[in-house]
């Protein structure tokens, strides 16, 4: 087909022909594709998946980040001003109860 428009475009030199590379026909091509409704629900179905694999990563990581988390809290001891805050709630605490 390119062949054939080379040829014409020789015999006519009107200043409208074009010469296309191979990119811009590969392009041309891929951008016409044809999806039926089935492509368009597997590709769908493929991107969900890929959504859910990552959000189940991410929940994992998540919950291993808070773990960690909750193990350095109780190896820290607490300071001052905390043990203050402390009595100060249990104070009112037992006073409520009361």
């Amino acid at each position: 087909m390119l062949r054939s428009i080379r040829q014409e475009c020789e015999k006519k030199p009107s200043g409208k022909g074009a010469v296309l590379n191979q990119n811009d026909i590969a392009r041309m091509k891929q951008s016409t594709k044809i999806e039926t409704a089935d492509d368009k629900k597997q590709a769908a179905m493929k991107a969900q998946e890929e959504r859910d694999i990552a959000m189940a990563k991410s929940n994992a990581r998540k919950a291993k980040i808070q773990a960690l988390d909750k193990e350095r809290a109780a190896k820290i001891q607490p300071n001052d001003i905390e043990i203050g805050q402390r009595q100060k709630d249990m104070g009112i605490l037992s006073k409520a109860q009361a």
